[in-house]
């Protein structure tokens, strides 16, 4: 009898744990959860693909997987994610930004700045999409409004390290080495571990002569983020001014095995 209980306590459990199992399976939540967590792209595109096969209408959903096909360089299928999750929620901030970066990525740049003007239209105070529109702005050697988008982006987010460095880095490509200097001595001080900060002062270091602290910073903000290709292109720099040719050919090569079209160049010189 004792036996038999257990069996039915068993098979009771059982029960219990598949109907568990499988009301986790029918719930987008679930899946959306677990591709939030996934480190791997295409895996982390078929979760969220399941998810969306749940609940159609999964803003969410259509949003980040949109990221994970950028982060792919799938630019046409995130663009088609982006614009579905707009179509759903026109007034969603994120979709425009994130579809705005892409289309800037394609070099479509009217799209691109549509997106962001949409997004301020939106959110006035919405500091990022001031700062993509920063950026697009400079890539377009559009240089006054490219620093007006950065100092608002700053005026919402005093904080906001990257809008620092980025506007330093727009001096330096205007040659105004001082307020270069300026920008990013204070995006420093706020995080004196960011790369991007590191790399642009290795740059001005560089241009100042100032060659043994240029190389201390491109080297920690290479030891930060070993997969940035610019880096090891203002590393070769550095050490072409230094006489270290071969080297400098180098830190080319390996920028340019990267896609970093500029150190490309050099190698052609």
């Amino acid at each position: 009898m004792n036996i038999y209980k257990s069996l039915l306590l068993l098979f009771a459990a059982c029960a219990v744990l598949a109907a568990l199992v499988l009301g986790c399976a029918e719930d987008p939540e679930y899946w959306y959860d677990r591709a939030f967590e996934e480190n791997n792209l295409d895996k982390k595109i078929e979760l969220y693909t399941k998810a969306i096969e749940i609940k159609p209408d999964y803003t969410g959903a259509y949003n980040n997987r949109g990221i994970a096909y950028d982060r792919l360089k799938k630019y046409d299928e995130a663009v088609a994610d982006f614009t579905k999750a707009i179509s759903l929620d026109p007034n969603y901030i994120m979709a425009y930004n994130n579809r705005g970066c892409v289309y800037k990525k394609q070099k479509r740049y009217e799209e691109a700045a549509g997106d962001f003007n949409r997004a301020i239209s939106i959110n006035p105070t919405n500091s990022l999409a001031y700062y993509n529109r920063g950026i697009l702005n400079r890539d377009q050697k559009i240089f006054d409004e490219a620093i007006a988008d950065f100092n608002r982006a700053i005026g919402i987010n005093p904080n906001d390290v990257n809008a620092y460095t980025a506007l330093g880095r727009t001096y330096y490509m205007m040659k105004k080495y001082d307020k270069a200097m300026e920008s990013v001595s204070i995006a420093l001080k706020f995080s004196p571990r960011d790369p991007f900060a590191l790399g642009l002062r290795s740059d001005l270091y560089r241009e100042r002569g100032r060659y043994d602290d240029a190389m201390a910073d491109i080297d920690r903000a290479i030891s930060l983020y070993p997969d940035h290709a610019a880096f090891y292109y203002t590393r070769g720099l550095n050490r072409r001014v230094m006489g270290e040719m071969d080297k400098a050919l180098e830190d080319f090569r390996k920028a340019c095995d990267m896609g970093e079209a500029d150190a490309c160049g050099e190698l052609g010189k």
